[in-house]
């Protein structure tokens, strides 16, 4: 159910050009697009709520939802000299797309997918499948 809108969506360059597009519907009615440019978040009415703070002009893999949030991983990395390239993963408040914490993983290979399932994430590179565990809500915001 809706209405179309006059205007386009603001999105910030997260859906445009993007190879693929999830959306999922969050709190209080809320819309998030999650993309292979990061996570946008729009209100009932088409109104932007919020975005990640990535520029839209990092390739990623489509931020995966989690309980609260949602875990975002660069695919393309930065070389490292002694473990292989380093991925920056975020975070992202389910209802703002806000950057709630950050890390870098040195993976050998450039990743393909991820997934958030049982308080760990799943990360799936050529030949491997690599499994960490999410910090506990204290330590989310490290």
């Amino acid at each position: 159910t809706g209405a179309l809108r006059d205007a386009p969506l603001e999105d910030l360059g997260r859906i445009g050009g993007s190879a693929r597009i999830d959306v999922r519907e969050g709190a209080s009615g809320t819309a998030a697009f999650a993309t292979d440019h990061g996570l946008i978040v729009f209100d009932r009415s088409g109104s932007l709520v919020g975005g990640d703070a990535t520029s839209g002009l990092t390739y990623v893999l489509p931020p995966v939802p989690g309980e609260d949030l949602y875990a975002m991983l660069q695919s393309e990395g930065r070389p490292h000299s002694e473990e292989g390239d380093v991925y920056r993963l975020w975070a992202l408040d389910a209802t703002t797309g806000v950057i709630r914490g950050q890390a870098d993983l040195h993976l050998l290979h450039e990743p393909e997918a991820m997934v958030l399932l049982d308080g760990a994430m799943v990360v799936g590179t050529p030949g491997a499948t690599l499994v960490y565990q999410a910090p506990a809500k204290a330590d989310a915001n490290r």
